[in-house]
């Protein structure tokens, strides 16, 4: 493999099963550094469904615990190199190995390229505490330049060649130009990796955690296996609320009247949701604690509303832009004090432009 940088850049080889640098420490090295801003402002929550098949739930990429609905925390992670040298893989090299035997680099059937294994960890604690109640299962990450960081002076692409050969250069038409991709894989000087919140598997399945305050934490470079000139800045944490139900399970004790299919839900207009609670069982203490809303018949879910208060029997929503569909649906999920979990239950209906 060669280093596209020059004589600045580390060159990384796989030897022996452990990773090292030709340069020494007292040459130009790596910095990754963790954007704890980031991290916080891009907190939110999710439901989802997910099949058995589905690459989420397969073992290089498993990243729920459970098919079927599940509740998640969702973040972005922004990994800057503010270091004076480039973390540099190249093309993902099958050979290299991990200290233990396992591969550097395993393939993602979710996203369809390889992950350099070890880059980052994702923790669920207490709210300051530091024995994690919770670990994100993403094990492997493309690491790869995908902005400019914020304050920094990032290089220009002038050539292909300058831009690891791939022809990138004459693709971009702006200033600042990425020089590693999934495919030829690194962080520049000046430049971050971010993995948005969006992303499968940037998240860590919450759903069988119990209601409280925590941290979500992340850890850079955990192996350090990238040498760097400070690992202190690798990991950073924020503060989150986990509000329940814990977990969505279907169960027959509630029953739900929200929006049916020939409800006229129109774009921009407002939509009362309603629904009805009927105790079943001597199961008492329900509280409808949050509200979401699929476009796509229940493949994804948009978070509406939550923690409502008791007694109340309905919400209303303000239909947004760009949500027209004929595969909506509501989803009313009841917490139970007494049954310790929550129930779900989805009312499919359709949005008129």
């Amino acid at each position: 493999m060669r280093s596209p940088g020059g004589a600045r850049s580390l060159c990384w080889v796989a030897t022996a099963g452990l990773l090292f640098s030709r340069a020494a420490l007292a040459q130009p090295v790596a910095n990754l550094t963790l954007d704890t801003q980031e991290l916080a402002a891009s907190v939110t929550y999710d439901l989802i469904s997910k099949a058995p098949t589905d690459c989420v739930l397969q073992p290089a990429d498993r990243c729920v615990d459970a098919p079927g609905a599940r509740k998640l925390l969702r973040f972005s992670v922004f990994a800057i190199n503010n270091g004076t040298a480039d973390v540099f893989f190249g093309p993902p090299n099958l050979d290299a190995k991990l200290p233990n035997g396992d591969p550097l680099f395993v393939y993602s059937a979710c996203h369809m390229h390889y992950h350099f294994e070890t880059f980052g960890r994702y923790e669920l604690r207490m709210r300051g505490g530091t024995t994690p109640v919770k670990e994100g299962q993403k094990r492997s990450f493309c690491v790869e330049d995908t902005r400019p960081a914020p304050g920094a002076t990032a290089r220009t692409c002038t050539t292909d060649d300058d831009c690891a050969g791939s022809g990138r250069c004459s693709q971009q038409q702006i200033p600042h130009v990425c020089r590693y991709d999934c495919t030829y894989q690194g962080i520049q000087v000046g430049w971050g990796d971010l993995y948005p919140s969006t992303l499968d598997c940037q998240w860590i399945d919450v759903s069988d955690v119990a209601p409280g305050d925590y941290d979500v934490c992340v850890f850079l470079n955990t192996a350090h296996l990238i040498p760097e000139s400070n690992y202190d800045d690798d990991s950073g944490c924020a503060p989150v609320t986990i509000d329940g139900p814990s977990t969505a399970h279907p169960a027959p004790t509630v029953k739900v009247r929200a929006p049916r299919r020939k409800t006229k839900a129109r774009v921009g207009r407002p939509l009362t949701i309603a629904w009805q609670k009927h105790i079943r069982g001597g199961v008492k203490h329900m509280k409808v604690q949050e509200v979401w809303f699929s476009p796509d018949g229940g493949t994804s879910y948009q978070f509406i509303a939550g923690a409502l208060a008791p007694g109340r029997h309905s919400y209303r929503w303000a239909v947004p832009s760009g949500s027209a569909t004929d595969a909506a649906m509501i989803r009313v999920i009841v917490w139970s004090t007494d049954l310790q979990r929550g129930i779900g239950l989805s009312v499919p209906f359709r949005i008129a432009p």
